[in-house]
């Protein structure tokens, strides 16, 4: 398991990018400081359906 932590949003999907690049990645955890809009949880969502599993978002 990955654990992305950010001050924003838009970080932890930078950074979710670059994890992603490894294929054998299989969850990324993002630990987001600001509440994520709707954009953001497509983004990510985007992301699992690609490269990842899964991803968790935390508080």
């Amino acid at each position: 398991m990955i654990i992305v932590r950010a001050e924003n949003d838009q970080a932890a999907i930078d950074i979710a990018k670059k994890i992603t690049l490894n294929e054998k990645v299989t969850f990324i955890l993002c630990a987001l400081k600001d509440k994520p809009n709707e954009g953001t949880l497509n983004e990510l969502a985007n992301l699992a359906l690609k490269q990842v599993k899964k991803i968790f978002l935390a508080r």
